[in-house]
């Protein structure tokens, strides 16, 4: 529960907000919050739900960009759907030891849904259907390397605030 200090410094925004910078309806908010689409970041002193900005805006985006596509709001929702205790994460690395020694370390601590890609290029075509929370990258991989895959993600509106944490094994 946050107070109104923490709402203005955070970007958290009412519904309604959220609704006119996404151009939608307010009930179009609240029904993707009600099936699982989108998700409140917090809820006020009051009760009501709160958006995180960027986070919704990128999340509408993602919506969009499936529909146009074809997909059903049900495809959607289990493609790119909020759960309480998992998020996304995606290793692209090219060693299936390291890839082994990530998901055994993760997989008992957290409950991720994990995706795996070997090299750049697997790692490009995954990324824009899979929506990850979070990507470790390996910065030396075959095809697209690291630096290169990590400048192409940033320069995706829809994966603009995806956290990405590089590892190497250079020293």
């Amino acid at each position: 529960i946050y107070n109104m200090y923490d709402r203005f410094s955070k970007k958290l925004l009412k519904p309604k907000e959220i609704a006119e910078k996404a151009g939608v309806l307010t009930s179009k908010i609240a029904f993707y919050t009600s099936i699982g689409i989108i998700s409140p970041a917090h809820l006020s002193e009051g009760g009501q739900k709160l958006y995180d900005e960027e986070e919704v805006l990128r999340q509408m985006c993602r919506i969009k960009r499936l529909t146009e596509k074809g997909l059903s709001l049900d495809e959607i929702r289990e493609k790119i759907g909020y759960s309480k205790n998992s998020r996304k994460l995606m290793i692209i690395d090219d060693e299936q030891e390291v890839v082994d020694l990530i998901v055994d370390v993760l997989k008992d601590k957290h409950n991720f849904d994990m995706v795996i890609a070997r090299d750049g290029f697997e790692a490009g075509r995954l990324i824009g259907s899979n929506f990850p929370d979070l990507i470790i990258l390996d910065l030396n991989l075959p095809g697209i390397n690291g630096f290169e895959l990590c400048r192409i993600i940033r320069q995706d509106e829809l994966q603009k605030g995806v956290k990405i944490l590089a590892i190497t094994g250079y020293y």
